[in-house]
């Protein structure tokens, strides 16, 4: 309940499977609920997001370094998807944002959300394979 001191048990940490701690980049217990509690597809899941990750990051990485509008639109369109299918809400609202501003062509507002996603991403990655590294 708001106000007890509780911690939100939708949002949990990687580094308990279904664990009471926060998380900031990553809902577990959203992913899991979307597949019915199915461990295996949520391991699966978080498995092909890993696999993907860095060809994503160095997509939208090389569209920041040539500030090309339309890849830089099309790489964070992509990442923002993949993010979504397993819940990083915050890395997805900047991956969002991103898009929106290579959409309006101001690559340089890109930039600068980049700057704040991609540590983001970090972040995330080792969430993943700490996750991955329990299972």
């Amino acid at each position: 309940m708001a106000g007890d001191g509780s911690a939100n048990p939708s949002r949990v940490s990687l580094n308990s499977p279904r664990g009471d701690a926060t998380s900031l980049t990553f809902d577990a217990a959203e992913m899991l609920r979307r597949f019915g509690g199915d461990d295996a597809l949520f391991a699966e899941v978080i498995q092909a997001f890993r696999g993907s990750l860095p060809e994503l990051h160095a997509s939208v990485q090389h569209a920041v370094e040539a500030l090309e509008a339309p890849a830089l639109m099309r790489a964070s369109h992509r990442l923002r998807g993949a993010l979504l299918e397993i819940a990083a809400r915050p890395a997805a609202e900047l991956a969002q944002q991103i898009e929106t501003s290579a959409r309006g062509a101001d690559v340089r507002r890109g930039v600068e959300l980049w700057a704040q996603l991609s540590p983001l991403l970090e972040a995330l990655a080792a969430e993943l394979h700490a996750r991955m590294d329990e299972a």
